[in-house]
């Protein structure tokens, strides 16, 4: 083999187990949870309307992400006409940091 060759292997044995990590911390918080759910005094209906109201922001999130990258790479194909553009010179330029077009 060659080194590049152990050297990816590595790293890909390495995520891995960095992964497997991940997911044992997040059993391990669950267990956490469930053990300490009757002392919380949290009923089923509570948890679901939490979860729900979660997925619903999480949705939201990802949804505006995926709209603000939607107009960013609209600006890099045609840069003369763009939202994101016509936004940053309405709002100034503080109202895009996160999106910067360079």
């Amino acid at each position: 083999r060659s080194a590049q060759g152990k050297h990816d292997n590595f790293l890909g044995a390495l995520c891995r187990l960095l992964r497997f990590l991940k997911v044992l911390r997040i059993v391990r918080a669950r267990r956490l949870f469930r053990a300490h759910q009757d002392e919380l005094d949290m009923t089923n209906a509570f948890l679901e309307l939490f979860r729900f109201c979660f997925l619903i922001l999480l949705v939201s999130h990802l949804g505006a992400c995926v709209w603000g990258l939607t107009g960013s790479f609209a600006c890099m194909r045609k840069p003369d006409f763009c939202w994101v553009q016509a936004m940053e010179q309405s709002k100034g330029e503080e109202a895009l940091k996160m999106f910067p077009l360079e």
